[in-house]
């Protein structure tokens, strides 16, 4: 290997390792992240695990869970109006990101509210400030539609209460609710691999959670609903409550020993082209001085 090239695999691990350091520090101060999670996949039947509870009026006799998920049928001519679903039993708060993969199997509705599955989150002492994003099927033959809705707290203690929504003809896909700061954004996705999509976007406040459910809603008592329920993730800067797996803080480590082990190995190499090249022209002169020995001086 010549020393040009020799100059150049320095250069470029050089030049490596400064873009390794850049993205690390870029990863360190990137500022608040989703540094905690809890996912759990309803594949497979089973007890639910004892951070998860079903709710609901008879939640018993009309959920069951198979090898295909957690399947929610709500029959016509019920007592209540209102569904059912499964609660989170632990806290979170921060920032977040929460994700219900769903399958709707059979719509019949009712009544003028939205029938279909559902992320129901709130916070605040009372509870008052609230937010749901849905995929929603309405009665007198209305295109089905992902629905957004909330319930703010004005000053002075009234609440207000919006909704809107966006057409869809996905059975089968994901919700999503992301919260940054104090903005709450409402985005989906047709499938289980498709991209996610934003469709709304509302200031929501930074309060911890103090409810999170996944819910299929009726809407009518006269409703006929069944869904399945395929898998929920719960990502946030801190999971109070909840089942502690290994941290993506921990990657900070082996990210430091990487990059500890290349600059050892960029310092090494350095050092050994340093003496290479050194060693290199000490032999170009000796061979230099051997090739061409001086002319003896003439005598007078």
């Amino acid at each position: 290997m010549s020393t040009l090239q020799l100059r150049f695999a320095f250069r470029l691990s050089v030049a490596n390792i400064c873009f390794f350091s850049s993205w690390l520090m870029a990863d360190v101060y990137a500022g608040p992240k989703l540094v905690e999670e809890y996912h759990y996949d309803f594949k497979g039947g089973g007890d639910l695990p004892p951070v998860l509870e079903f709710f609901g009026p008879n939640c018993r006799e009309s959920i069951s869970t198979d090898e295909q998920g957690a399947r929610f049928f709500l029959p016509a001519g019920r007592k209540s109006a209102d569904g059912g679903g499964i609660s989170c039993k632990f806290a979170v708060c921060g920032d977040f990101q929460i994700t219900l993969a769903y399958e709707i199997l059979q719509v019949t509705a009712a009544g003028k509210k939205g029938c279909g599955a559902l992320i129901w989150i709130s916070h605040g002492a009372s509870e008052r400030e609230a937010a749901s994003w849905a995929r929603h099927e309405f009665s007198k033959d209305a295109q089905p539609a992902y629905q957004v809705y909330r319930r703010s707290v004005l000053y002075g203690g009234k609440s207000k209460h919006s909704s809107k929504e966006f057409p869809t003809r996905s059975t089968i896909g994901q919700l999503r609710l992301v919260r940054e700061g104090r903005y709450l954004h409402f985005s989906s996705a047709e499938g289980l691999m498709g991209d996610f999509h934003e469709f709304f976007k509302d200031e929501f406040g930074e309060g911890d959670l103090s409810i999170l459910r996944f819910a299929a809603s009726p809407g009518s008592r006269d409703s006929i609903l069944d869904l399945r329920f395929l898998g929920i993730e719960i990502r946030a800067e801190k999971l109070t409550g909840a089942p502690r797996p290994e941290s993506k803080e921990n990657n900070l480590l082996w990210y430091v020993i990487w990059f500890g082990a290349l600059t050892v190995v960029v310092v090494v190499v350095g050092v050994i082209l340093r003496k290479w090249i050194a060693w290199k022209k000490v032999n170009r002169n000796i061979s230099t001085l051997s090739s061409n020995p001086r002319a003896p001086a003439s005598e007078s």
